[in-house]
């Protein structure tokens, strides 16, 4: 599954702040896609706010515990933020500020990959996940299994569609009042 969202008048170095800043407190995530965001749990805490560290360094090796909504299903997830180069990409050719990564295991099976890269007018940002296809393949279309994969699947996109189009509206109003130059 892959997706396409464009931020203008937004900086990639912003959505690498958004990536640890969000999961601060609660109503930070929810922010990002009302209603269907519920909370998003760092397991270590203490990394979000330690002096000396990059914003990729306050994501990149923590796990989060998530609730949110995916459709009408309350999904409880968990994320283990890589570097891109563990899931087998060539980070060195994603650095800032032309590009930075937000990727991820999703509970032991699935892959999140989302990649900002600079542009023009602000950056895009192409997104992909790589379902666990062991039930999907493990059964026939018809079966319930396959279907509610399918399903998720779907509903997954149209999330990741919404909630990043929604960050796009105001990822750099929120940067500006809460990023690191902040007054």
């Amino acid at each position: 599954m892959t997706s396409l969202v464009r931020y203008p008048g937004c900086r990639v170095e912003m959505f690498t702040w958004w990536f640890w800043w969000h999961s601060v407190e609660p109503e930070r995530y929810s922010l990002w896609y009302p209603f269907n965001h519920d909370h998003a749990n760092p397991r270590n805490r203490d990394v979000l706010t330690q002096p000396g560290l990059t914003d990729a360094e306050r994501y990149i090796g923590n796990t989060h515990d998530i609730v949110e909504y995916v459709g009408p299903t309350r999904a409880e997830l968990v994320i283990e933020f890589h570097d891109a180069g563990d899931l087998g990409i060539d980070s060195s050719r994603i650095e800032e500020p032309e590009y930075s990564q937000a990727c991820g295991i999703i509970n032991d099976k699935s892959w999140m990959i989302h990649l900002p890269r600079a542009t023009e007018d602000g950056f895009e940002l192409r997104s992909r996940y790589y379902f666990d296809k062991s039930i999907a393949t493990a059964s026939s279309p018809g079966n319930s299994a396959h279907d509610a994969a399918l399903a998720f699947a779907y509903e997954m996109i149209i999330h990741d569609q919404t909630e990043f189009t929604h960050l796009s509206t105001f990822l750099a109003d929120i940067y500006h009042e809460f990023g690191p130059n902040s007054a």
